[in-house]
């Protein structure tokens, strides 16, 4: 497990840039979605990191998708082969079952996306047993955050 300290929003997001290309140029190819647990108390960082992990697909704004669940962004060019990013906010939610209302089942069969759940204890699911959690902490000070991978 690797820990890392960020203290602002922008190292965070710098951050989370760094870790989507590595974890990307060392995947292997294999049929589904490459899925990253995000877990932590509110206002801990979850969302700043998935906006720098969008940022580096060139998606510069974005917002979390508490009130519509889940927000898809279809790339316009594939990167590192992935061409559709998933940002889930699973908060409201109360099993995974509601997820696959949204059509979520599909999303996971594709090995051209990027799936990110914030809050993946509330969608608890042996479908994501190959996914890479990222647990998140404030720090001592305003703007620290405490990540583990």
């Amino acid at each position: 497990m690797t820990k890392v300290k960020t203290e602002s929003f922008k190292e965070t997001r710098a951050l989370a840039e760094e870790f989507i290309e590595d974890v990307l140029r060392k995947r292997k190819p294999k049929t589904g979605a490459l899925v990253l647990l995000l877990s932590g108390d509110l206002g801990s960082g979850k969302t700043t990191f998935i906006q720098g992990a969008l940022r580096y697909f060139g998606v510069r704004r974005a917002t979390s998708p508490t009130f519509v669940l889940m927000k898809h962004y279809r790339l316009s060019r594939a990167k590192l082969g992935v061409k559709d990013v998933y940002h889930v906010d699973a908060y409201r939610l109360r099993s995974f079952g509601d997820l696959k209302e949204l059509g979520f089942g599909d999303v996971l069969k594709s090995s051209r996306a990027l799936v990110m759940i914030e809050w993946p204890e509330r969608v608890r699911t042996s479908l994501f047993k190959d996914a890479k959690m990222i647990s998140f902490a404030c720090g001592e000070k305003e703007n620290e955050r405490i990540i583990k991978f």
